[in-house]
């Protein structure tokens, strides 16, 4: 059992990010942080959290007031942004520069899901007269493919990138 074997273990800190009820239950033992980057929509893990004595993180204030909401108390810690590499960073400052490289593209990066606010975005976008772009995977299909999809023309959501190619597109998005 793989909580029996860290638990055997005694890890200093164990950084958990899973949103099921076993996962908080079976890590009782452990000195952990759970992250809850969903807000609260399943009631038993809700109730697991509620019960629970374990610290527990979300990602942003509204999070953090969602959950409070649900009575789970959180501490924020930010989703971190890695470093661009020098190379990505001359990219952007060039694409920056040249206006004319800059496409009149609004990037909606991120999993398509109800609580992301994706169809809401493309609106905006649309608003704002530039071309959604979405990049990321159907995380809620039925929401996808009732409210996200009839928004988008063809070419206007691609798959899951790679941070660099991520990096890029925004570089090159208004």
């Amino acid at each position: 059992d793989l909580f029996a074997a860290v638990v055997a273990w005694r890890p200093d800190a164990v950084s958990a990010h899973a949103f099921d009820v076993e996962a908080i239950e079976l890590a009782e033992r452990l000195p952990v942080a759970h992250t809850l980057h969903l807000p609260p929509i399943v009631p038993p893990v809700v109730e697991a959290a509620r019960r629970s004595e374990a610290l527990f993180v979300s990602v942003s204030e509204a999070m953090e007031g969602a959950w409070a909401q649900a009575g789970v108390g959180t501490t924020i810690v930010r989703n971190g942004v890695p470093d661009l590499l020098a190379a990505d960073l001359a990219f952007a400052a060039g694409a920056a520069a040249s206006h004319s490289r800059i496409k009149p593209v609004a990037l909606i990066p991120g999993r398509v899901s109800r609580e992301k606010g994706t169809a809401a975005a493309i609106r905006v976008a649309r608003a704002a007269g530039l071309r959604p772009l979405v990049v990321g995977p159907a995380y809620d299909r039925q929401y996808a493919e009732r409210e996200v999809r009839p928004l988008l023309r063809p070419g206007e959501w691609l798959p899951p990138v790679d941070r660099l190619a991520l990096s890029r597109l925004m570089a090159r998005s208004a």
